[in-house]
């Protein structure tokens, strides 16, 4: 009877050992999404926009809504907008963070002059629900 226990306890130590363990990934918190529009602008002249909307669950990124949505409001007539030059993402879903950055162009053209502005806009969000934005005129 003693060999009987002694191997029945040898077994269970060993499959102790050999089985794997299993740790829940699954966040503490529930899935939330956020919204947030970053603006610059040239005085009255124009705005640029950048929104983007990200969903988190405290440790990481879930989903990203959609591609971040860039545009123009408010361009007065003697300006105009040259649409988005450049864009850059990084991070994402199952990451800590997610990036957006675009770079747009204004123009204005009158007769004695032409100027063109480039701004820029960098979004960072955070699976905590945290957010930073840079931007600037050039």
């Amino acid at each position: 009877m003693y060999n009987n226990i002694r191997k029945l306890l040898i077994t269970m130590m060993v499959l102790a050992i050999l089985s794997p363990i299993v740790i829940s990934t699954a966040s503490a918190y529930p899935e939330q999404c956020s919204t947030r529009t970053a603006k610059v602008s040239l005085d009255w002249a124009w705005t640029y926009n950048q929104k983007i909307t990200w969903c988190h669950d405290g440790t990481k990124i879930t989903r990203w809504v959609a591609e971040p949505d860039r545009y123009a409001s408010s361009v007065f007539p003697t300006w105009s907008y040259g649409g988005v030059q450049a864009t850059s993402l990084s991070g994402g879903v199952g990451k800590t963070y997610f990036r957006t950055w675009s770079q747009a162009k204004f123009s204005y053209i009158s007769n004695v002059l032409f100027v063109n502005y480039y701004p820029k806009i960098e979004q960072i969000v955070y699976a905590n629900g945290g957010y930073k934005e840079t931007k600037s005129l050039y």
